[in-house]
């Protein structure tokens, strides 16, 4: 199963807080995460790539990069550079997004993927996890695409 979830164009969404997506892996070269991204104005967007935890739990690992994505106004695909070495696991892409900055979601779910917005008013008292300040997951996800191509499970 290609850890990717399609965007058909339909489903934008302006976020008021930073998106997590969590995406399984089974490891090896990752060179980019892609989200939809679409701008009334050129904007900076600031992102954070973070590895997988040791014990495997649904908590990000160590945080390996972060920097910041160009995107020219207007809806297109947006590349994040992460050129790393990856394990197997899940992974977390944390994108934080000036106001009026939309994104494009999948309707479409697959297992082990989720979206999940920081949950400013439980800051600190999150009863779903209380290592975590990130809500409950979006019902629907961001659409992404990684390049190369990784995969859910081992084949």
């Amino acid at each position: 199963c290609s850890a990717s979830l399609a965007f058909d164009g339909r489903k934008w969404w302006k976020p008021d807080a930073p998106l997590r997506l969590m995406f399984p892996a089974t490891g090896g070269r990752l060179d980019s995460v892609s989200l939809w991204v679409k701008s009334p104005r050129p904007v900076a967007l600031r992102f954070a790539f973070y590895g997988t935890e040791r014990t495997g739990l649904y908590l990000p690992g160590p945080r390996i990069l972060s920097a910041k994505v160009k995107v020219p106004a207007g809806g297109r695909r947006v590349d994040f550079p992460l050129g790393v070495t990856t394990s197997a696991g899940f992974h977390f892409l944390e994108v934080q997004a000036p106001r009026g900055v939309s994104f494009g979601f999948s309707a479409g779910r697959l297992p082990g993927v989720c979206t999940s917005m920081w949950d400013r008013k439980n800051y600190g008292k999150n009863w779903i996890n209380l290592y975590s300040n990130w809500g409950w997951p979006l019902e629907n996800n961001l659409a992404f695409a990684c390049s190369p191509t990784q995969h859910s499970f081992a084949p």
